[in-house]
């Protein structure tokens, strides 16, 4: 029963996320938001493809090629964290940015970073060195 109640709350969390998408990517609705956002910069943070390991917690690789190719629709440039912070300060901004950061290096975020490549887009990788080394989590210390 309790799992059951979790998977809806899933569901109705990831219909959520995709009807605010739509809805914000609705023509009538941008056309309304530009004017007011002008060009600004976004950052995305995705942390975990989504898979029975973590138990339907995370990012689906087909709604995240949804997202990439609705920003390109909406005229939107994917650029790295490197190029918002000089290129904004050094030229200012002529249409939406939007940097993609994948966080922790999980090895199934080895999938995520080539689904955005594969569409042309340049993801900025955290990884915690900790990690490399053997060590368990900074934060499980």
């Amino acid at each position: 029963m309790e799992e059951s109640l979790a998977s809806k709350a899933r569901e109705t969390q990831h219909l959520a996320q995709r009807l605010a998408v739509r809805f914000a990517s609705w023509a009538p609705v941008r056309a309304m938001l530009m004017p007011i956002l002008g060009s600004r910069c976004c950052v995305f943070v995705l942390h975990r493809k989504q898979s029975a390991e973590t138990l339907g917690v995370g990012h689906d690789l087909g709604y995240i090629s949804h997202v990439v190719h609705s920003l390109h629709d909406l005229g939107c440039d994917f650029v790295s964290v490197r190029d918002i912070l000089t290129q904004t300060v050094d030229r200012g901004l002529s249409r939406p940015r939007v940097a993609i950061t994948i966080d922790d290096g999980y090895h199934d975020q080895g999938l995520i970073a080539e689904t955005l490549v594969a569409l042309g887009v340049r993801p900025t990788m955290f990884v915690l060195t900790d990690l490399a080394s053997g060590r368990d989590w900074p934060w499980d210390a």
